[in-house]
């Protein structure tokens, strides 16, 4: 993985992403267990 200075914004992306898909996750998990 090549890290230039204008990939800051395309890594917070990444992790705003995982962030979202990791409480999906979660939400799915707490509706299933509902």
């Amino acid at each position: 993985m090549v890290e230039h200075c204008g990939d800051i914004t395309a890594v917070q992306r990444q992790l705003q992403h995982q962030s979202i898909t990791t409480t999906m996750k979660y939400a799915q998990i707490g509706l299933e267990q509902a």
